[in-house]
């Protein structure tokens, strides 16, 4: 059990992410704990994060906006809400 509670999602970086894989999920046709399972092989974690039960540390965090981003639509524009980091192709 943790000894301090989670802070609420809003505005928070773990909001960001949600909100960030949400988009990929309704633009890949994939559900959250598909694309949960495949970038953080756990199909569970994005669920717990999202139900405020579970973080998420930063290099999770960090891989997660990365496949996103190097598999994100070349048709759908990037969010403004989070930065978009150079695809691992082009790194």
């Amino acid at each position: 059990m943790r000894k301090h509670p989670l802070p609420p999602l809003r505005n928070s970086l773990r909001a960001k992410l949600l909100k960030l894989v949400d988009l990929y999920c309704r633009h890949s046709k994939l559900s959250r704990s598909t694309v949960s399972d495949r970038f953080i092989d756990n199909s569970a974690v994005l669920d717990r994060v999202a139900s405020n039960l579970s973080d998420i540390n930063t290099s999770t965090f960090e891989r997660v906006v990365q496949a996103i981003s190097d598999d994100w639509p070349a048709n759908v524009e990037w969010p403004e809400f989070i930065e978009r980091p150079q695809t691992a192709r082009a790194a």
